[in-house]
């Protein structure tokens, strides 16, 4: 006897998809929420004067006085220190990116495209932003049109050796490097973070992930290591710190720039140590979406934009670590 089963019966049977797609995991930017305006102590200084009108913004920076002054009844006049002023430039650079799609391809997804597409394209930006930072914190020239200015990093090495191509995959991240990371933000006068809570003078240090297992693996760390504080609003610049040692608190972030430029081609982060207002980024474009069609409408897209330029600010404030990330 013929039976018209499922199988027989299957080109009759509707399929029915879902209308909301799963995504994959969109990356939160490391470098978002350690942001503020000026006199915030928060490590990057943000600047959005270029929104108005502008391609170049310049910065004005008045450094400390070094000089003895005068003791006693020694007349000052004619003794007095120039005040030191300076300043530093900011080109932001236009950044953007779409998904574009069609009228048949729209009316027969199971999913909104061009709405899934704007989820997907703020994930880009936020990920896009974080690894021009990045860069740009680490960096050993400025890029033009700002390329005569200046702009070399405070810099020092894994191990105690002298340049990148001394180090080995065995001089990894450990407690006591970190410690000595310290003497040296302390030594050329790193204005330090203060956690909100306890007014304590702290530092940040960022790592990869491969430096946050070896640090794990130190015998010193669990011994060494204490709460970086509060990681709610309270304490907003601590959020997502994974602990702190001798007053630098670590944060582990996939972004950091490697290179395997070491010893026997060893690979090597540019971890970057950094203290308040560390850096600063001027702002042309705030991030926003723009649509348009194509074709009479048969085709639409959507784009997701900003303009913006980071940079490290005063020297002292930072601290680029090459060291082994195996």
């Amino acid at each position: 006897m013929a039976m018209t089963n499922l199988s027989a019966a299957d080109a009759a049977i509707p399929e029915l998809w879902g209308r909301k797609a799963l995504r994959s995991t969109l990356r939160s930017p490391f470098w978002g929420r350690l942001t503020g305006p000026e006199n915030s102590g928060m490590p990057i200084v943000q600047k959005f004067d270029l929104v108005q009108a502008g391609d170049v913004m310049h910065i004005v920076i008045s450094s400390s006085l070094t000089g003895a002054g005068v003791t006693g009844e020694v007349t000052l006049a004619g003794a007095e220190e120039v005040l030191p002023i300076t300043n530093i430039g900011v080109a932001p650079v236009f950044y953007r990116h779409g998904v574009r799609t069609n009228h048949l391809a729209m009316h027969r997804s199971a999913i909104d495209i061009l709405a899934e597409a704007q989820v997907h394209l703020g994930g880009w930006g936020a990920a896009k932003a974080d690894s021009v930072r990045h860069s740009a914190f680490v960096a050993l020239t400025l890029a033009a049109p700002l390329n005569g200015e200046t702009y070399t990093p405070n810099v020092t090495y894994s191990g105690g050796v002298g340049s990148i191509g001394a180090i080995t995959a065995a001089m990894k991240i450990s407690v006591d490097e970190i410690r000595k990371l310290r003497l040296k933000l302390v030594a050329q006068n790193c204005t330090p973070l203060r956690d909100s809570v306890t007014g304590a003078a702290v530092y940040g240090l960022v790592i990869t992930p491969q430096q946050a297992y070896d640090l794990k693996s130190d015998t010193l760390w669990n011994a060494g290591v204490q709460s970086a504080g509060p990681r709610d609003a309270s304490n907003p610049w601590m959020s997502g710190a994974i602990g702190m040692v001798d007053g630098i608190a670590i944060f582990v972030d996939p972004g950091v720039v490697t290179a395997t430029d070491g010893s026997a081609s060893a690979k090597v982060a540019r971890s970057l140590a950094f203290g308040a207002e560390a850096f600063v980024e001027g702002w042309s474009e705030q991030v926003s979406f723009q649509s348009d069609q194509f074709d009479y409408g048969f085709e639409r897209g959507t784009s997701y934009q900003f303009g913006f330029h980071p940079r490290r600010a005063l020297a002292k404030n930072s601290l680029v670590y090459y060291c082994a990330s195996a």
